[in-house]
């Protein structure tokens, strides 16, 4: 008798923890996208706060380096991100004028060459394509940035719900990696190895992909304002985009 009571206040006792387990995640389910965006910021600028934190403490160390997020990253994405929504619009009118003028008919008769040669290949009017594609990227593009502008008040507090989470995991950023070391049923060599590795991923991804990107499409957008070239941000920001994928820069910067 005692064994069954036993056995159904853990059973219960399992349930309470499982229903408190699930509201927990409900409630954090709307700052999913906050928090996820602040572990990953948390991990790749950990080198650098781990230097200020033997310097000046674990809250001024967090209070530096949130700062340092903020004028890094947080304040430059705000600002590209709005000339690239103004920006959008004069990228379509631009290449639109210019298939009117007939400067992109390089692009036609190339393609028509491919064309002839090809066997039973789809006849495409490639230039007419390039436009409509573009008008619909720009568009999108234009839907998106008016939408996070006419959310304002909700963009806000996302952003400082990030940062408000990038600075307690800046300042508790040591108990919490104790409590997760706990948890992980795994072997602590293993255990050491998974988060390990997991910081390395995170921390590569960003910096040798985000980074050189970043760097192709500002290059590219410098080079197209010295040019003289239309939209130089939109542009660059186009490029880093597709240095993300495999293709590369050259998609842009060649037919320009």
């Amino acid at each position: 008798m005692a064994a069954d009571t036993d056995r159904i206040g853990r059973i219960v006792l399992f349930v309470l923890v499982a229903a408190l387990a699930y509201a927990v995640v409900l409630m954090a389910q709307p700052f999913a996208n906050a928090l996820g965006w602040a572990a990953v910021i948390a991990i790749v600028f950990h080198p650098v706060h781990q230097r200020l934190e033997a310097r000046y403490g674990a809250v001024r160390a967090a209070s530096l380096s949130t700062a340092a997020v903020t004028v890094i990253v947080v304040v430059p994405v705000l600002l590209l991100t709005a000339v690239f929504v103004r920006e959008a619009a004069q990228a379509v009118v631009v290449a639109q004028q210019a298939y009117a003028d007939g400067r992109l008919s390089w692009l036609d008769s190339g393609w028509n060459v491919v064309q002839r040669k090809s066997i039973g290949a789809i006849r495409i009017d490639l230039a007419a394509a390039i436009v409509d594609g573009m008008r619909q990227l720009a568009g999108l593009a234009a839907a998106q940035g008016g939408a996070i502008l006419q959310n304002v008040v909700l963009s806000i507090i996302d952003l400082a719900m990030t940062l408000f989470a990038v600075f307690f995991l800046f300042r508790d950023g040591r108990p919490l990696m104790d409590f997760v070391r706990r948890v992980l049923p795994v072997s602590p060599a293993f255990r050491e190895q998974l988060i390990v590795q997991v910081g390395e991923v995170v921390s590569a991804t960003v910096l040798s992909a985000g980074v050189v990107a970043g760097l192709q499409g500002l290059l590219g957008g410098l080079l197209f304002a010295v040019l003289g070239l239309s939209a130089p941000v939109f542009w660059g920001v186009i490029m880093a985009f597709f240095c993300l994928l495999p293709f590369g820069a050259w998609v842009v910067w060649m037919p320009a």
